[in-house]
């Protein structure tokens, strides 16, 4: 149901740049790159301020992401959303660990205090009293508003400046919620009320 965002391994290593003068790649003072990361002769760029806040709204999403599809288990029986929860799990906790090495590559904080954007706990703590019909249709309604508030941090963050692999990511972002938002609407259409 949903394809992986991030970049494939190896292609986010974005790395900080030397602190102490004395660990500058003399390559820097003559324009050359200062740090590749990798053996492919690449320049790995900075990040600007608008990818460290996307990436820790990432973190954070993931994080909620994990938390929403652990309710499943006790409150439902039914095949997709056990099928949805197997596939994202997975990739909410891979890119949650990825976009937190990045941050602290560069230095920065991986969980601030506050992230815009989140689903409301009160609405993820409301699905906890609920079971079987009653669960599945509030979690794809709560689910659907998790993915679109995604989206919608995305489309912000591209208007803020994202750059380089930080940029792919919230266009894919974007591209994959639509396509989810598609499949939890089937559902909620298709599941019988009552």
């Amino acid at each position: 149901m949903r394809i992986p965002r991030r970049p494939p391994r190896g292609h986010h290593q974005i790395r900080a740049r030397p602190e102490d003068p004395a660990d500058a790649d003399p390559a820097e003072e003559e324009g050359g790159p200062t740090d590749t990361g990798d053996d492919t002769g690449e320049q790995i760029p900075d990040l600007s301020d608008a990818d460290i806040e996307f990436l820790q709204y990432q973190v954070a999403y993931s994080d909620q992401t994990v938390e929403l599809m652990e309710l499943i288990p006790d409150r439902t029986d039914r095949d997709e959303l056990f099928q949805y929860r197997d596939q994202v799990v997975g990739y909410a906790e891979e890119f949650s660990d990825m976009a937190r090495e990045i941050l602290a590559d560069h230095g920065a904080e991986p969980d601030p205090d506050q992230v815009a954007g989140l689903t409301d706990p009160e609405e993820v703590a409301a699905l906890e009293d609920l079971s079987d019909l009653e669960f599945d249709l509030a979690f794809v309604d709560v689910m659907r508003g998790h993915v679109v508030a995604e989206a919608d941090v995305a489309e912000e963050a591209l208007a803020d400046g994202l750059t380089g692999d930080v940029r792919a990511v919230a266009e894919e972002v974007i591209t994959h919620a639509d396509r989810d938002v598609g499949i939890l609407d089937g559902w909620a259409a298709s599941w019988p009320v009552g």
